[in-house]
């Protein structure tokens, strides 16, 4: 066994705490104890002395008993220097009790000294005292090397493991700044070496070790959640197109007779719960919309409003038909949207993953399996709403008709996340009965965005067609163009991929010199069903 490397100070501590009280016990001193509660300690009984003595000195013996050697030099210094003082100590112990021992006249303190005196010979005092002043200066000597060896330790520490939690997020280790700050301050704030200023540095260790620990095993976790390509699906979603959606942010701008009117979707992020649900055809830019929301800052301003002071976490998954296993399963959906809320909350790895957290240390981790997630986010209900710490959570599903299973299945799924107190969950798909029948009955947390995109899709073919020369300077053509573009709109019936396939068609037609009597001919002649469009 080796010697706690933190217990080294906390020894250290104790022998200063000795030294002290012995110091003051063989000197002039009136005053052996700090009194507290107004009782004169000069006449304090020596049975009492004896005792303070004896603990003291027991403290010397606790760290030994733990440890075979020492880890270092200075840490073997230092118990030199324990080992020397409990000798001094059993010395003082003995002529106390050699004192108490006889006719009880010496047995209150203020005539210790002098009786000790008659005990012992005034050189015998004289050198106790200088071995004691010469225990103190040379623990100063080795502590305050220790302290510094133990400060770049646990600095390091901490860095390496803020340099891999940073491959994860570098947004949520501000909490680390102080504790670093305080740090790199240690070894300047030792100067006065006293027990109680070393049981604070040796608390402020163990606090930066205990830190660094749980930020490795906090990082362990969150990596087991990550799965190959977890935001590809996310990263292949178009941006959306400049000025598109912001309508669902003003509903109040347009005639009561336009659709958008009656969009509440920030109704919903204010002060809604439950479930909303983004329906829309195939094409429709469902997932651009949502990838919008996601991330635009009117969501959040809108969001933190419903958070009302408490902490707020968003959360994302985009279903993939197309990808990975993990990218169309329910697995996958519950590792994303874990791994983003607890990303932000790291302090609730240790609860939500309870048993991960406990083995750790080990560096494996295993599979994560459906039991275990359910599990998890059953504990993520009694974190929402801690009493003094509420929390609220909003999370976006992108695509649940692109889930490789039984639709009920993931209905049931995102309707026991969204019963969670403090959690709401947006989700779009198409416009399938089972979706409509379970997110659909409340006309004011839902839309169809096929029916709301009129102005969006002219404002985009408008802009991709004046990409090209030919087009943008057909200024004496404007009923032609006004035409072009209101047939446009008309014939993609809220389906962008319709509108995005279409102009490119046309472009190539304007870059070889079509007219545009011939490109609205080619509009007319497109299928506005996509499948009809992709088979022609």
């Amino acid at each position: 066994m080796v010697l706690d490397p933190l217990s080294a100070i906390g020894l250290a501590a104790n022998i200063v705490q000795f030294i002290d009280f012995s110091r003051r016990l063989i000197s002039d001193a009136k005053e052996i104890y700090h009194s507290t509660n107004g009782v004169t300690t000069e006449n304090v009984e020596l049975q009492d002395v004896a005792e303070s003595l004896s603990r003291l000195s027991s403290t010397l013996l606790n760290p030994l008993d733990q440890s075979q050697a020492a880890v270092s030099q200075t840490e073997a210094e230092i118990v030199k220097i324990a080992a020397a003082s409990r000798v001094v100590g059993d010395e003082l112990l003995a002529a106390i009790q050699s004192l108490t021992a006889g006719d009880g006249s010496h047995k209150k303190w203020r005539s210790f000294l002098q009786a000790l005196k008659t005990l012992w010979k005034k050189d015998k005092i004289a050198k106790l005292r200088k071995r004691l002043e010469d225990a103190r200066s040379n623990l100063s000597v080795h502590v305050l090397s220790y302290i510094s060896v133990r400060q770049g330790q646990a600095l390091q520490s901490l860095e390496d493991a803020r340099a891999q939690y940073l491959e994860i997020d570098s947004m949520s280790l501000q909490r680390l700044d102080p504790i670093l700050e305080s740090l790199r301050n240690l070894v300047q704030s030792t100067q006065d070496i006293t027990g109680e200023h070393l049981t604070r540095i040796d608390q402020r260790l163990r606090s930066s070790d205990h830190e660094a620990e749980s930020l490795r095993k906090g990082t362990t976790i969150l990596k087991s959640l990550i799965f190959e390509r977890m935001a590809a699906r996310y990263s292949a979603i178009a941006e959306a197109h400049k000025d598109t959606f912001k309508w669902i942010f003003e509903p109040s701008r347009w005639a009561s007779s336009d659709p958008r009117s009656g969009i509440r979707f920030q109704e919903w992020l204010t002060h809604g719960e439950g479930i909303y649900w983004v329906s829309g055809k195939p094409g429709s830019g469902k997932s651009t919309l949502m990838k919008y929301l996601y991330n635009c800052s009117e969501t959040l301003q809108r969001l933190e409003a419903w958070a009302d002071g408490s902490r707020l976490v968003t959360a994302g998954f985009f279903f993939w038909i197309s990808g990975s296993d993990m990218q169309k399963s329910q697995l996958g959906l519950l590792r994303q949207v874990l791994f983003d809320i607890l990303k932000t909350f790291p302090e609730w790895i240790p609860i939500i993953c309870l048993e991960r957290w406990a083995t750790s240390r080990h560096g494996f981790q295993a599979e994560w399996t459906m039991l275990e997630l359910n599990e998890a986010f059953r504990r993520l209900s009694r974190l929402t709403t801690r009493y003094g710490n509420p929390s609220k959570l909003c999370i976006f599903v992108d695509g649940l008709d692109e889930y490789d299973g039984d639709p009920l299945d993931i209905i049931k799924t995102i309707k026991n996340i969204a019963r969670i107190d403090n959690v709401k969950v947006c989700v779009s798909s198409r416009p399938w009965n089972c979706f409509e029948d379970v997110f659909g009955q409340d006309p004011r947390n839902k839309l169809y965005l096929q029916d709301l995109t009129k102005n969006d899709i002219a404002l985009y073919a408008r802009e991709k067609l004046d990409e090209v020369a030919n087009f943008s300077m057909m200024t004496t053509e404007v009923a032609q163009i006004k035409r072009l573009i209101s047939e446009i709109v008309s014939r993609a019936q809220g389906v962008f991929l319709w509108v995005y396939l279409v102009t490119r068609s046309l472009k190539d037609g304007l870059i070889n010199g079509d007219s545009l009597a011939l490109l609205y001919e080619r509009v007319l002649e497109m299928p506005s069903d996509l499948e009809e469009f992709f088979e022609k």
